[in-house]
C-alpha cells in the first residue's frame, strides 16, 4: 500500500503540468475538443493525486505509529532488565527523553519527513524522465535549480531556574543565530525559486524566438522547472529533520544495545522447595558504583534466624538501607556474601526470591488505578477480593477505603491520598503476598503525628500478626525505625555505625551497656 500509493500519487502529480500545458496550447489555438479532453484528464489526475496522497499519508502514519510503539516497548523492556546500579549513573530526564521525545522523533521522520522526501525525489525523477525525451531544449532551460541544503537543527539548552546568567546568554545567542540562519535560508530559497523561473523564461523565450522549440513546449518547461525547484526545496527543508532523527535513533539504539542483567535470565538460579527465612551475612563490604572510594558497609557480619524480628538502628548514612538493598540483590556486594537458607544469594532465582519478599519503603508510590489494583500490584499470583481485603484490614486500610465513593474500586494516585493513607496501602501491598521476608525501611519517617499513629498500628499488626495456629512465627522481619515502641518490641536490636555492627542485643541489654544505643535513644527522646 505504501509503495503503490507513493508511486500512483507521484505519477498523477507529475502528469498535471503536462496536461496543463497542453490545455493552454489548445485554448490558445481554439481546439475545443482537445481542450475538453485535457481538462477531463486534469480533473482525473487531480482526483487521483488526492486519493493516492491520502492513502500514502495514512499508510506512513500507521507505520509510524507501530514503529514508535515497538521502539518504546523494546526500550522499556531493556531498561527494566538493567541492574539498579545502572540507574544510579543515569538522569531520569535523559531516560524519559529517550522513551518519549527520541522515539517520537524517529517515528515522525518516517511518517512525515521521509514520506515527503521520497515523494519529492520520485517526482524529480519522473519529471526529468517525462521532460527530457520530448523536449531537447529542456536542458537549456532547466539548469538553474541546484538543491540547497537545509539549516541544521540547533541543540536545545536547558538551564535551571536561578542558575548563572552565562548559560542563559548562550541560549539567547544560539536562538539569535538560528533566527539569522532561518532568515538566510528563506531568502536564498525564494531567490533561487524565482530566479530559476526567470532564467527558464529568458532562455526558453530565446529558444522560441530562434525556432528551436514551440510555445507549448516553453509553457511545459516553465511548469516543470517550477516543479523541480519546489521539490528540491522540500527535500532540503526536511533533510534537517531527518538528520535530527538520525541522532535520536542513535541515542535510542545506544540503550537498546545494552546487555540485560544476568539476574533476569530465566532458569539461571535455584528455586528452593520452601523458604524458611534464615539470613546470613558474612564479611560483607560494599561501595556504590558511583562512589567506589567511599565504603558504605565494611566487614559486616550478621545472622538472622527464621521468624526473628530484628531492628536496625544507627545514624543517617550508617548503611541500614543499603543492607536491605543488598538483601534484595538490588546490588552485588564488593566483598563477602549473603546466604538465604544456606544458599548464596547469587545462586538463587532472583524472581522467585523476590516473590517471597515484602518491602515497605520511606516514600510509597501509588499508581493511577483503583485501590484494589494498587494493593495487588506486583503479585505474581491471582488474588481474590478476599485476599486483598484481608491484607487491607491487617494494614489498617479497610476502614478509610470503605468510606471512599467506590470503595476498593475508587481510582487513586499519589495526589489524592494523604501520606499516612498511601503508606498503609503500601503496607497492604507488601502483606498481600504473605512474604516470608518483610523489610520495613523507616516507613513513618516522613509522616505527621496523626498519620504516624495509624501507620504504626498497621506496622504493629504486620510485625505481631504473623503467627500461625501453633503460635510459631512464619515471617522474618527486619525493620529500620526510629519509633521506640517498634524498636523495643524487636527480638534483637542491631546498632550500626560506619558500616559495622557496634552493638547488638535487646533494648534492656543495650540500655545497660551505656553505649551508642543509649546516645541514640537519648537523642530520640529529646527530639520528642
Amino acid at each position: 500500500l505504501r509503495g503503490g500509493g507513493l508511486q500512483a500519487a507521484q505519477a498523477s502529480e507529475v502528469a498535471i503540468p503536462h496536461f496543463l500545458a497542453a490545455s493552454i496550447s489548445a485554448a490558445t489555438v481554439g481546439r475545443q475538443e482537445q481542450l475538453a479532453r485535457n481538462v477531463q484528464r486534469l480533473i482525473a489526475m487531480t482526483l487521483a493525486s488526492g486519493v493516492f496522497s491520502g492513502l500514502r499519508a495514512a499508510a506512513f502514519t500507521n507505520f509510524n505509529r507501530h514503529m514508535v510503539r515497538r521502539m518504546r516497548l523494546a526500550l522499556y523492556s531493556t531498561l527494566l532488565r538493567q541492574d539498579v546500579a545502572f540507574f544510579d549513573d543515569q538522569l531520569v530526564g535523559d531516560l524519559t527523553s529517550r522513551l518519549g521525545a527520541d522515539c517520537q522523533a524517529a517515528g515522525l521522520t518516517v511518517g512525515s519527513d521521509l514520506n515527503i522526501m521520497l515523494r519529492h525525489a520520485l517526482q524529480l525523477l519522473s519529471a526529468e524522465r517525462r521532460g527530457t525525451p520530448r523536449h531537447r531544449g529542456r536542458s537549456q532551460c532547466g539548469g538553474g535549480g541546484d538543491p540547497v541544503a537545509g539549516p541544521g537543527g540547533e541543540g536545545l539548552w536547558h538551564g535551571e531556574q536561578g542558575s548563572r546568567q552565562a548559560p542563559l546568554q548562550r541560549i539567547v545567542h544560539v536562538g539569535s543565530r538560528r533566527c539569522v540562519a532561518n532568515g538566510l535560508w528563506a531568502c536564498a530559497g525564494n531567490t533561487i525559486y524565482n530566479a530559476t523561473q526567470v532564467a527558464a523564461l529568458v532562455m526558453g523565450g530565446g529558444a522560441v524566438m530562434a525556432g528551436h522549440i514551440a510555445p507549448e513546449q516553453l509553457t511545459r518547461v516553465i511548469l516543470y522547472v517550477e516543479w523541480v525547484v519546489r521539490n528540491m526545496w522540500c527535500v532540503g527543508t526536511h533533510w534537517a529533520g531527518l538528520m535530527d532523527a538520525v541522532g535520536s535513533c542513535h541515542r535510542v539504539f545506544q540503550l537498546l544495545d545494552l546487555p540485560h542483567s544476568h539476574q533476569f535470565t530465566k532458569g539461571s538460579g535455584r528455586i528452593l522447595p520452601s523458604l524458611q527465612g534464615k539470613l546470613e551475612i558474612r564479611n560483607l563490604s560494599f561501595s556504590y558504583p558511583t562512589r567506589p572510594q567511599s565504603p558504605v558497609l565494611d566487614g559486616f557480619n550478621l545472622t538472622i534466624h527464621p521468624g526473628e524480628r530484628v531492628a536496625l538502628v544507627g545514624r543517617n548514612g550508617s548503611g541500614k538501607s543499603t543492607l536491605l538493598a543488598l538483601l534484595q540483590r538490588l546490588y552485588d556486594p564488593t566483598e563477602g556474601q549473603v546466604l538465604i537458607d544456606g544458599v548464596p544469594l547469587p545462586e538463587m532465582d532472583i524472581a522467585w526470591l523476590r516473590r517471597h519478599i515484602g518491602v515497605v519503603s520511606q516514600e510509597p508510590c501509588l499508581f493511577s488505578t483503583d485501590v484494589a489494583s494498587n494493593i495487588a500490584y506486583g503479585s505474581s499470583e491471582e488474588l481474590s477480593h478476599e485476599d486483598i481485603r484481608r491484607a487491607a484490614t491487617l494494614a489498617n486500610v479497610h476502614q478509610f477505603v470503605s468510606g471512599l465513593p467506590q470503595g476498593y474500586d475508587t481510582v487513586v494516585d499519589n495526589a489524592r491520598l494523604s501520606g499516612g493513607q498511601k503508606q498503609r496501602i503500601a503496607i497492604a501491598r507488601a502483606l498481600v503476598r504473605d512474604p516470608t521476608l518483610l523489610f520495613l525501611d523507616e516507613p513513618t519517617s516522613a509522616l505527621d503525628a496523626e498519620s504516624e499513629h495509624y501507620v504504626q498500628r498497621a506496622l504493629d499488626e504486620a510485625i505481631h500478626g504473623d503467627a500461625d495456629a501453633h503460635g510459631s512465627r512464619r515471617r522474618t522481619i527486619i525493620v529500620i525505625a526510629h519509633r521506640l515502641s517498634t524498636i523495643r518490641s524487636a527480638d534483637r536490636i542491631v546498632v550500626i555505625a560506619a558500616g559495622r555492627i557496634v552493638e547488638a542485643g535487646t533494648h534492656e541489654q543495650l540500655m545497660e551497656r551505656n553505649g551508642e544505643y543509649v546516645r541514640l535513644h537519648a537523642r530520640h527522646v529529646a527530639a520528642c
